[in-house]
């Protein structure tokens, strides 16, 4: 019984992967002759701009901040689940703190401009 379902199941899906991937070949004959589709204004680039190979510091130093509040946010969404104690709310205060202290070390030494 299960390996009938099994064979069903895997049947139905390479089916649908056939059926698909035919469709889409289709789709892609149809629409290769519009235009619109290849200009370079559908990704968000104008085509008379200069290329650029690399992304400025600003954008690097927003991901970093990013990435690192991400992380903050993911930690303290789970604080009021914890009913462990206050033994994890020491661990997450030290956290706070040394995020508080990196962002005000690099917003005194200049690397943070919200001015740009």
């Amino acid at each position: 019984m299960f390996l009938t379902l099994v064979l069903v199941v895997g049947v139905i899906l390479v089916w649908f992967l056939v059926i698909g991937g035919v469709c889409s070949w289709v789709w892609s004959r149809l629409i290769a002759c519009s235009s619109s589709w290849a200009s370079p204004y559908e990704c968000g680039f104008i085509a008379s701009s200069p290329k650029f190979d690399s992304f400025s510091f600003t954008y690097l130093s927003l991901l970093v901040f990013f990435v690192v509040f991400d992380l903050e946010i993911s930690l303290l969404l789970n604080l009021p689940e914890r009913v462990v104690g206050f033994s994890s709310f020491y661990y997450y205060f030290l956290f706070l703190v040394v995020l508080s202290l990196g962002f005000l070390s690099e917003f005194f030494w200049g690397y943070v401009r919200w001015g740009y």
